[in-house]
């Protein structure tokens, strides 16, 4: 759980002006996800594809006529928040 206080202060210090606030609820929502699926299967690279394809799967949603268009910024908020997500359930 060493992770979990280093994320707490990045995303206590991220300024949402810089990083977006959009992109950071990216990020916590995939991080999210990702932590409860490897909280529940202890499988890293399950909870991270199932984080990434549903962001990937949001992104196509928004791709759609009408949708705000695909981010590939989004899609990197989302990877760094699954990642993270595992990260923070791995104990050290």
């Amino acid at each position: 759980m060493k992770t979990l206080p280093a994320l707490l202060l990045l995303l206590i210090s991220t300024n949402s002006y810089a990083v977006g606030s959009d992109k950071l609820k990216h990020f916590v929502g995939i991080a999210a996800i990702s932590t409860v699926t490897y909280a529940v299967t202890e499988d890293a690279g399950f909870a991270i594809g199932v984080g990434l394809g549903v962001g990937l799967a949001k992104e196509i949603y928004d791709s759609r006529n009408g949708g705000t268009g695909f981010d590939g910024k989004d899609l990197i908020a989302d990877t760094l928040g699954a990642v993270a997500g595992v990260g923070i359930n791995i104990k050290f």
